[in-house]
C-alpha cells in the first residue's frame, strides 16, 4: 500500500482495521462513534439530523 498513487486514504473505525492498513502512513482511521451517536439522538429527539452536516 505504501507505494500507492495515493497521497491519502480516509476510512472509518466502523470496522477494525487490518494489521497491514494500521502499518500504513498512508491511511487514516476516522472515529466515526460521535457522529453516529449524536445521529441516534437527534433522532430520538425529532430534532433535525441534516443540520449535523452544515
Amino acid at each position: 500500500m505504501s507505494k500507492s498513487v495515493l497521497t491519502e486514504l480516509v476510512t472509518t473505525d466502523s470496522i477494525e482495521p487490518s494489521d497491514l492498513v494500521k502499518g500504513c502512513k498512508k491511511v487514516r482511521v476516522v472515529g466515526c462513534a460521535p457522529l453516529i451517536g449524536e445521529a441516534i439522538r437527534r433522532i430520538a429527539n425529532e430534532e433535525s439530523v441534516s443540520k449535523l452536516f452544515d
